[in-house]
């Protein structure tokens, strides 16, 4: 029998055939849930796992977001675009617009309202 010491608690195993299949029920009962609201904990059970068709039904799901988000993108581009040539002065300026009262660069207003650098920006833009 396997013992496992969880936190001053103690779980016992019948075998690790048993211990496998208690994780591998958690991991299943994941399929339920949207992959928005899985905690970085479930994150990390689904990464571990040895099964990868499991593994790659949510690498899948993963990759879908991510096409979206590309898509997304593109459409609404133009618009960042135009933003970044109203912000951006001369290569390697520093100059600041006020935006919402608060005066800022093309860098700063990337990480504010778009949560990421300008260079990760500029290769969106560029399709990278």
């Amino acid at each position: 029998m396997a013992t496992v010491d969880i936190e001053d608690e103690d779980v016992t195993l019948g075998t690790n055939a048993e211990a496998m299949e208690v994780a591998s029920s958690e991991l299943y009962s994941y399929e339920a849930i949207p992959l928005s609201q899985l905690t970085s904990d479930m994150v990390m059970t689904i990464a571990g796992s040895a099964d990868i068709a499991l593994v790659h039904r949510w690498s899948k799901q993963v990759g879908m977001m991510v096409m979206k988000f590309s898509n997304y993108f593109e459409t609404y581009k133009p618009i960042v675009m135009s933003m970044k040539q109203k912000l951006c002065g001369l290569r390697g300026s520093q100059r600041k617009t006020v935006i919402d009262g608060q005066e800022m660069t093309w860098a700063e207003y990337c990480k504010v309202y778009y949560g990421c650098s300008y260079r990760w920006v500029a290769k969106l833009i560029d399709g990278e």
